[in-house]
């Protein structure tokens, strides 16, 4: 539930997220993060599976959710990893603790399991510092190495625990969301400096990622702009990498830095690659496909490719520019749907770890 439009490592105008901030200077960080949906599951899928959603829906508690996926907690449980993931909602709010567990991940943890923490729990249930709380005690009882998925909850809501002092204040609906953006920055500090005593701590890499936002937001595209940056000690290289990326490329470069090959499957790419020109991402929303290349964003109706809306992004996402449409953007629309088309056609006919033999044939 991390908005990138609110938090000031992306421009925002108030220091929501200072601890953010200062991990992000020392990463390995994009310019900014679209999300593949704007639920939970679908943010999974598209970070773990690395493939487009189902337009507009979810994998999970669908049809789909049968079919078989080469996914990131499969891939590197297959190689003796330990895989587990943590939510602070309900176990099967959404489905999401099974889904998780079809992907690949063994262990499922939830509210239900976790003790009595600090603070009383939000509308969705525990709010992240228990939560990590609860992760930390876990992590010393694994087999190493591990793959710990967190999914944390307090931005899912924009209330503050009881006895906490909202640090933007709580008067207006913007001060309730700086606030509890700042409280779980505060919190992702704390568990930080928890970890950091742990003998594991510079052998593990860290994804902080986003799964969806919350909100209201300035445009369609800002609606998918999440943060997201890989950090680690001693493995992870600290680079900007200056183009908006997808949650889709996380996996594959996360494999890239344990020298393990991607899935077939995945149709993202590894942040650390050097090839400037297949870089892509893409949303889908209200029929329409947008899809980010450079500094251009162009939106294409799926049932009528001919209505199309292009922009500039050379003064950043949240205030991309409206432009008339040219010869290159309906090129990118095409390559959008194309994309689409062949993605959305694997996933319904259960063959997404054929992707790649498109480009073999």
């Amino acid at each position: 539930g991390w908005a990138a439009d609110l938090m000031s490592a992306y421009g925002y105008e108030e220091a929501t997220t200072p601890f953010f901030d200062s991990l992000k200077e020392k990463s390995l960080a994009p310019l900014g993060v679209i999300s593949g949906g704007v639920r939970t599951t679908e943010g999974i899928y598209a970070i773990f599976c690395s493939q487009q959603n189902p337009l507009g829906e979810t994998v999970a508690q669908s049809s789909l959710q049968n079919n078989q996926y080469a996914c990131l907690p499969d891939l590197l449980k297959r190689q003796g990893w330990h895989t587990a993931f943590f939510q602070g909602s309900h176990k099967e709010t959404s489905g999401t603790g099974a889904f998780a567990q079809s992907l690949g991940f063994t262990d499922s943890h939830a509210k239900e399991d976790m003790p009595t923490g600090r603070f009383k729990h939000n509308y969705w249930g525990a709010h992240d510092p228990d939560i990590y709380d609860y992760v930390l005690d876990n992590l010393d009882k694994m087999p190493q190495p591990f793959l710990v998925g967190i999914n944390t909850n307090s931005t899912h809501d924009i209330r503050v625990p009881p006895g906490v002092k909202p640090f933007f204040g709580n008067a207006s609906s913007k001060q309730k969301h700086e606030s509890i953006l700042h409280f779980a920055d505060q919190a992702m500090k704390e568990f930080f400096d928890k970890f950091k005593d742990k003998p594991y701590y510079k052998d593990t890499i860290f994804v902080l990622l986003s799964d969806h936002t919350g909100g209201k937001h300035k445009s369609i595209a800002a609606k998918y702009f999440i943060p997201g940056i890989i950090f680690s000690e001693e493995i992870t290289p600290v680079s900007k990498v200056n183009r908006y990326v997808s949650q889709r490329d996380f996996s594959p470069t996360v494999l890239e830095l344990l020298g393990l090959p991607a899935s077939r499957s995945f149709t993202g790419k590894s942040l650390l690659a050097e090839t400037q020109d297949v870089y892509f991402a893409d949303y889908f929303d209200a029929g329409s496909v947008g899809w980010i290349t450079g500094d251009s964003l162009v939106e294409t109706s799926v049932n009528k490719p001919s209505d199309m809306k292009c922009y500039s992004l050379e003064n950043g996402l949240v205030d991309a520019t409206p432009v008339l449409c040219d010869e290159g953007h309906s090129t990118r629309s095409e390559q959008s749907l194309v994309f689409t088309a062949y993605s959305q056609d694997l996933l319904f006919n259960g063959k997404t770890k054929d992707f790649y033999d498109f480009f073999s044939k």
